[in-house]
């Protein structure tokens, strides 16, 4: 019997550390019920009056993958996010992978062809028609959220 409890503890103590080892500290990792989240990076405004009436833009972004994470801290390094947004402007839905270790290798992976990436450096700096442009903001809530 002694045995048996001794077992059952180990098996427990494994269980509990390799949980806890695939556990991430980011807050946009899980919410109740749901293994990964769709959440709001951002939303801007655009000519918001008084009365409630006007445009408005949603960035929104989930979670495709955890490419890798600090085994030490269990933060993420590298993720893989999908981000859309809906609203005033709605042609944004690409995927992209960021780079919390060294956040300018961050990019976007272009449609098509997966050798094609454009920074988020460069997407920022795009003009508004531009595709691939990207408000500084939404980048900003990207990197709070997910690193």
């Amino acid at each position: 019997m002694i045995f048996l409890n001794k077992v059952a503890i180990g098996l427990t103590m494994m269980f509990v550390t390799a949980a806890s080892a695939n556990a991430y500290s980011a807050r946009a990792y899980s919410t109740e019920g749901q293994d990964f989240a769709i959440i709001t990076v951002y939303e801007n405004s655009h000519g918001a009056s008084l009365s409630g009436y006007g445009k408005s833009t949603v960035w929104e972004a989930s979670l495709s993958e955890v490419i890798s994470y600090n085994k030490r801290t269990k933060r993420p390094e590298i993720v893989d996010i999908i981000v859309q947004t809906y609203g005033y402007d709605d042609r944004w839905n690409y995927a992209a992978r960021i780079n919390c270790v060294e956040p300018a290798k961050s990019y976007i992976k272009e449609h098509g062809n997966p050798k094609n990436k454009t920074s988020f450096k460069k997407a920022m700096q795009l003009d508004y028609g531009n595709p691939f442009f990207i408000e500084r903001k939404a980048v900003e809530g990207i990197f709070s959220n997910y690193c």
